[in-house]
């Protein structure tokens, strides 16, 4: 295949030696962009992506001089892999956990009395959110709010009371071979990026940029004085920004350069309601969707309405409240009402699901607000121009509230 004039001024700041954004939208070839960037060199490169399959896939197509590796692949082999005796431990409850690390006691915070297993479960979402961070140490901010303590004040008691549980759970996992806090990927990736990595590499090339986790955009951006950096993705797939995270799209310092030509035929975007809350008396809506590689929802929230999802095929990365996990073919996953959620497809295929929201009634939004497929017409994922006036007040409408950005 031929490149476009878009790839080839790409190729051409490349050789310059500039750093580069490249801002790709839905079905541009960005990964062949990248591909072809890499083929104009011998130099050596890292293509860094956080999806494994991306990587392995990265692998058969680009050049021998470039190394395709996940971020968390690259901590493992720094230091992850010394913590090997503790990674895969047996999942033990949280009030557990917290009574090995001194949370034994319930607390009155303001009119509300915190059970032991609330604290326990605060202490460990705290360190969860600080490893999702490019931050040095344990503060306020990392603890969670929780229902009725929204208020500041009582959310600084609680978290005068947690932090110094949470930074001793950080200190537990500093350990190689044996600890209270259950270890995990995000853990050692954390502690690789706080020794300051220096990458040896000419150029390192960030995949998917749009949704990359702060502690990978730290030592990504750390490499500048000495390797060349390109980034590409999509900054309309993170018009609200999840767990903390910027859009290291748009203020990266570099050649600012995009990718508009689409190359994506058959399936994209398709949400089908099958079952509506009139229909069913106001129990409950029904929804089948089919998600193509890299879509995925803005997050959102659900004030009275619960959602629950099954996997019918396909791989999707979920955001469910403070809890980030992948959920497969055959998972289900529910996510009450109040959680701020979204959920991506990370595979290579598109990904296929039903989901339903009891009671009835969100499903409104796509039979009001989206798009009618036509035969022929390829529908194009939505960017932000789309949230108009008009969209927010079916969102308000059908119970769907996009949070403010932190």
């Amino acid at each position: 295949m031929n490149p476009t004039d878009e790839q080839t001024a790409a190729a051409d700041t490349f050789r310059a030696g500039d750093h580069l954004a490249l801002q790709a939208g839905a079905g541009t070839g960005r990964t062949t962009t990248l591909a072809l960037l890499a083929q104009t060199t011998e130099r050596h490169g890292r293509y860094l992506v956080y999806n494994r399959a991306i990587a392995t896939d990265a692998r058969t197509r680009f050049p021998g001089n470039i190394t395709c590796k996940t971020a968390h692949a690259m901590a493992y082999a720094a230091v992850g892999h010394r913590y090997t005796r503790r990674l895969g431990a047996p999942r033990r409850p949280a009030w557990q956990t917290g009574h090995a690390l001194g949370l034994t006691k319930p607390i009155r915070i303001g009119s509300r009395d915190v059970s032991q297993r609330a604290l326990a479960n605060a202490a460990l979402r705290t360190v969860a959110r600080f490893c999702h961070t490019a931050d040095t140490a344990i503060v306020r901010p990392h603890v969670p709010r929780l229902r009725g303590l929204e208020d500041n004040g009582l959310h600084t008691q609680l978290a005068d009371h947690i932090v110094p549980f949470a930074r001793k759970a950080w200190t537990d996992l500093q350990h190689f071979d044996d600890g209270a806090v259950r270890f995990d990927h995000d853990h050692y990736l954390k502690i690789w990026a706080l020794t300051q990595p220096r990458i040896e590499s000419d150029f390192l090339l960030l995949d998917e940029a749009q949704d990359t986790n702060p502690v990978v955009e730290q030592v990504f951006l750390a490499q500048r004085e000495h390797a060349q950096l390109v980034m590409v993705g999509d900054s309309a797939q993170a018009i609200y920004h999840w767990r903390g995270a910027k859009d290291v799209m748009t203020g990266f310092d570099g050649v600012a350069m995009a990718l508009s030509q689409s190359f994506r035929f058959g399936p994209t975007y398709i949400y089908t309601t099958k079952l509506t809350a009139e229909q069913s008396n106001g129990a409950f809506g029904f929804v089948e969707a089919s998600v193509p590689p890299g879509g995925g929802p803005a997050p959102h929230v659900h004030v009275h309405t619960d959602e629950t999802l099954y996997l019918v095929s396909g791989e999707l990365e979920f955001l469910d409240g403070d809890r980030e996990f992948t959920a497969r073919t055959g998972d289900l996953v529910f996510c009450p009402r109040g959680n701020t959620h979204r959920f991506t497809n990370t595979g290579l295929h598109p990904a296929k699901l039903v989901f339903m929201y009891t009671p009835g009634g969100a499903e409104g939004l796509f039979v009001e607000g989206g798009d009618e497929p036509r035969p022929g017409v390829q529908v194009q994922p939505w960017g932000p121009e789309r949230i108009d006036g008009r969209m927010l007040g079916l969102l308000a409408k059908y119970d769907t509230g996009l949070p403010e950005a932190p």
